[in-house]
């Protein structure tokens, strides 16, 4: 190992862990298939029936108005509820699967070494090739790298300041040959 370039990040995965994860597999893939499928269908129908009510506003009982306008609104409340619910489910899941492992709250140690990233968790020691790594992303407080379905969550409080982490950030972003996604907070100074 090399002090210099190489290094070993302690990680909790805890609640606070998985519900970080959850919200970034959301911003990173599932809120752009959601903007993509679903809002143009709803902005469509919410078109359509606010067109229909004020071409027939007076045509129309009260009742009736007040229906189209309450779904008019709910149509735009479906993406943010369902954001939360799918948010929620995912760490569910993450924590159900991490507990029927035994693993749960798991301390993990990554340790980045030159070529590859060795992971270990309790006994079971594993490593994978910074070319494996589809994505990086960073959420304040967070670094995640994902692999296909799966994902290394990194807490920023890891490192002993913010030139340390920024020194991570480069070391990833050279050896994984893409760039880190910022989907909330500031960017990396890296």
């Amino acid at each position: 190992m090399n002090p210099e370039n190489d290094f070993v990040v302690k990680s909790t995965y805890d609640e606070t862990a998985y519900r970080a994860m959850a919200k970034a597999t959301w911003k990173m893939f599932q809120k752009h298939r959601m903007e993509v499928m679903a809002y143009p269908a709803l902005i469509s129908v919410a078109i359509v029936i606010g067109f229909l009510l004020i071409w027939n506003w007076q045509a129309c009982p009260v009742w009736l108005r007040a229906a189209g306008i309450a779904f008019v609104i709910l149509q735009f409340a479906v993406i943010p509820l369902g954001a939360r619910r799918a948010q929620a489910k995912t760490c569910r899941k993450a924590i159900q699967d991490a507990k029927k492992r035994g693993a749960y709250p798991a301390q993990v140690t990554f340790t980045f070494l030159g070529d590859r990233i060795r992971t270990q968790a309790g006994e079971e020691t594993t490593t994978a090739r910074y070319t494996e790594v589809n994505h990086l992303a960073a959420l304040p407080g967070w670094r995640f790298l994902f692999f296909g379905q799966g994902a290394y969550i990194i807490p920023t409080s890891a490192f002993s300041d913010a030139a340390e982490l920024d020194r991570f950030d480069s070391f990833l972003v050279e050896k994984c040959k893409t760039s880190i996604v910022i989907l909330e907070g500031e960017p990396p100074k890296g």
